[in-house]
């Protein structure tokens, strides 16, 4: 009973964290630096 408990909780994390995911809008990575001079993300994109 625990473990079937623990499962459905478990599943049900997984797709709130899959749906969090899929609704945010992240930037594929970029190979073309000049691309990502003015973007939010080019700390995620590139490690200076």
């Amino acid at each position: 009973m625990i473990l079937l408990t623990l499962r459905s909780n478990v599943q049900k994390y997984f797709k709130e964290m899959k749906s969090y995911i899929n609704s945010t809008k992240i930037p594929k990575w970029q190979t073309n630096k000049n691309r990502c001079s003015n973007c939010a993300y080019r700390d995620y994109c590139w490690s200076e």
